[in-house]
């Protein structure tokens, strides 16, 4: 069911301020919103950890090594970048296409099992390929480059406050796996399991992702959606326009962010022939 609120109500993102000056943008039931909401919840929840244990991980501002990772994010955490992307001076927004799309050429002619994957499966309930893409990263692990949205200069993240989940995740909490079989992490996590014991879990979470990251058919059938690295998003979205604005996936159609999950489910499924 859509969740209801008034605009005087405070806003769905617990920053106390009123939804009228807030995210009025946003429809409170949207993914954007609910992906606004895990974003909270991880961080209070990694606060109130380190507050209660007074265990601080190493990760630190000005390390990037995270940022050379090989990982794929949703549709709707491309896009709540894009959002901010918005507000950018368009030579930036085009700058950083430009390294996307130059480090495209770089996984196309180093990695081109990599590359014919990215190009070719696009069947989102391909279980099989989804299976095949996180092996790729397995195997992979860390990039030759950095995540485009890295600046070289500062060795900060661009879009930090619309960093996706996997950012905010990595290296301050854990997922049962890593408790299983100690592994490195990076090289200042040398011990997935002892990092697993001084960390609070995030398995929660990425099991509610999982709800509002994919689709759900009117009789209550999951459609997964397909993520991407970072990098392949841009060109996703520069070949789908020509243009290296930002932009929304759906021709500039915020459809995750001023629709309800539900409402924007159906304009999906009906787009793909699937209902």
């Amino acid at each position: 069911m859509d969740k209801k609120i008034s605009r005087n109500d405070p806003c769905f993102c617990g920053s106390g301020k009123k939804y009228k000056k807030c995210h009025s943008d946003l429809h409170p039931d949207s993914r954007a919103a609910h992906l606004i909401e895990m974003h909270r919840n991880i961080e209070e929840k990694v606060t109130s950890y380190q507050k209660k244990t007074g265990i601080i991980p190493p990760c630190h501002k000005g390390c990037y090594s995270c940022c050379f990772d090989d990982f794929s994010i949703s549709e709707v955490e491309f896009e709540y970048m894009m959002r901010e992307m918005k507000t950018w001076d368009s030579k930036k927004v085009e700058e950083v296409y430009n390294i996307a799309l130059e480090q495209c050429e770089q996984i196309k002619e180093e990695r081109p099992e990599t590359w014919e994957a990215l190009e070719k499966m696009v069947d989102a309930q391909d279980i099989e390929a989804f299976r095949k893409q996180l092996i790729d990263h397995q195997k992979v692990s860390k990039n030759k480059f950095p995540c485009p949205m890295l600046d070289q200069e500062t060795k900060s993240c661009t879009v930090y406050d619309s960093r996706p989940l996997v950012c905010r995740t990595y290296g301050t909490t854990h997922v049962e796996s890593n408790a299983l079989k100690s592994v490195e992490l990076c090289e200042n996590i040398s011990d997935s399991v002892k990092h697993a014991n001084e960390t609070p879990s995030a398995d929660l979470e990425q099991y509610e992702a999982s709800f509002y990251l994919n689709l759900t058919t009117p009789d209550g059938q999951r459609v997964l959606q397909r993520t991407y690295p970072i990098y392949y998003w841009f060109k996703i979205f520069y070949k789908r326009t020509g243009k290296k604005i930002a932009q929304y996936n759906h021709y500039d159609n915020p459809l995750n962010f001023n629709q309800s999950i539900e409402q924007a489910d159906l304009t999906t499924l009906r787009g793909f022939n699937l209902i």
